[in-house]
């Protein structure tokens, strides 16, 4: 049945009074000095994430390309749509690149750069979240609503909260999220000047998560485009949790489901 105007629009206002209620709590607790939006592709498996472009016959290459999906705010003003920039690859274990296990700390140097010589910092990754999801739902029939955080390859644990939803087109489909956190270089001093902290999420449409566990489980990859926000937050202020950073992609998701919802209704 078609969903009446009413209807809708009670649903957008409690989508959007849950999200600025998340927001305007981390705004409170943690000052934000910055934010820019960032996008790209990467191909995943259990243990690495290869950040496109990628090279054939290559696990991993060292790095990939990002792009400014938005002007940035604060800090990151300098940074204009479109600005392009680079981001080191992940693995759990030492090789092409630095050991990036989640849940301990880590030292990426470089991790995020941006080629615009107006921007005057480097992005030092120190942490990646673990999941805070359960396993209960990883290898349950599919359904709407379902949440998981995979197992990873002993002793690592996985960074990955996965959400089952209904999209309006391609239905019944996953998206999947980790959140990160770390230190902006002053290039020009050397000192860190803020922390940061960042979500990344991606959107598998037409495929719940139990499909895509099904593939990187068995040795596999996915390619899917990503989504991040990066904030610029005060050295010695407490970073928010990573509860609070996965409510910020729910809330992201839930205006996004809505729209799709809303255009295609």
């Amino acid at each position: 049945m078609r969903q009446q105007p009413k209807r809708k629009s009670a649903r957008l206002v409690l989508y959007l009074a849950a999200f600025l209620g998340v927001t305007a709590g981390i705004a409170q607790a943690t000052p934000i000095f910055g934010t820019i939006g960032i996008g790209g592709s990467a191909e995943v498996t259990q243990t690495t994430i290869d950040f496109a472009p990628f090279i054939a016959g290559a696990t991993l290459d060292g790095s990939g390309q990002l792009v400014s999906v938005g002007p940035g705010t604060g800090v990151f003003s300098p940074l204009a749509f479109g600005d392009q920039g680079s981001i080191v690859d992940r693995s759990v274990t030492a090789g092409v690149v630095p050991a990036q296990p989640a849940g301990v700390p880590i030292f990426v140097l470089n991790w995020m750069t941006f080629a615009n010589p107006a921007f005057r910092y480097a992005l030092d990754l120190t942490f990646i979240d673990i999941g805070t999801y359960s396993p209960a739902d990883c290898a349950a029939a599919p359904a709407n609503g379902q949440t998981c955080t995979p197992s990873a390859p002993a002793p690592f644990q996985s960074p990955y909260g996965l959400t089952n939803f209904i999209d309006s087109t391609a239905g019944l489909s996953s998206n999947a999220n980790f959140t990160v956190r770390g230190v902006m270089r002053n290039l020009d001093t050397g000192l860190i000047d803020y922390y940061f902290n960042g979500v990344f999420g991606a959107e598998f449409l037409g495929q719940p998560y139990q499909s895509v566990l099904q593939t990187v489980s068995a040795g596999g990859s996915v390619v899917a485009s990503y989504s991040g926000t990066i904030n610029a937050t005060a050295v010695g202020v407490p970073e928010p949790s990573t509860g609070v950073l996965g409510a910020i992609g729910v809330g992201f998701l839930a205006l996004g489901v809505f729209r799709r919802r809303r255009t295609n209704g």
